[in-house]
């Protein structure tokens, strides 16, 4: 198939799909993205189950996006796991 050069160039989203942020929309342009409730995450959250540094989004070069838990008290979960 023929690349796609305006899909290359579109940055990654974060949907918040539950607590007090929900329905909020995070573009994510490369590199670590820290989240949490702390004024020193990227994405800040404004939510009680939320750690103050919760996990690292990471977005390659490729496009290729992995999630890594900090150290947060209740976890981290991707698609239910």
């Amino acid at each position: 198939p023929e690349p796609h050069p305006e899909l290359d160039a579109a940055p990654t989203r974060l949907h918040v799909v539950a607590g007090p942020d929900a329905g909020g929309v995070h573009l994510l342009h490369g590199g670590e993205i820290r989240i949490g409730r702390s004024a020193d995450a990227d994405v800040p959250l404004d939510d009680p189950d939320v750690s103050r540094l919760h996990c690292a989004v990471t977005v390659g070069a490729d496009g290729r996006v992995s999630v890594a838990d900090l150290g947060s008290t209740n976890g981290t979960t991707l698609d239910g796991r």
